[in-house]
């Protein structure tokens, strides 16, 4: 890939869980020791031609998607996010 070739990840992150009998978003469920979106936002973050991160995250978990990604992606310096986002952690 040439090296001045920036682009957007765009994390889908807006299913229910209901079919994984969860009671919150899937993605705020642990791989590991950190959620799937957490997990994902970092993957993102690590691709040097990533220059935006856009999250697509169910009505009312906005904010909670915000506070989740951002920190396990390392602060993603000098990448935009859409939404903007918050600094504490999920």
């Amino acid at each position: 890939m040439d090296p001045d070739t920036q682009a957007a990840a765009i994390i889908l992150a807006a299913g229910a869980g209901r079919r994984l009998g969860a009671e919150i978003p899937k993605a705020f469920l642990p791989i590991g020791e950190r959620p799937m979106l957490a997990v994902a936002a970092a993957a993102a973050a690590a691709s040097p031609p990533i220059a935006a991160i856009v999250v697509a995250a169910p009505a009312g978990y906005e904010d909670a998607a915000r506070s989740c990604a951002e920190p396990w992606a390392g602060g993603a310096a000098g990448r935009r996010w859409w939404p903007p986002m918050s600094t504490s952690r999920c």
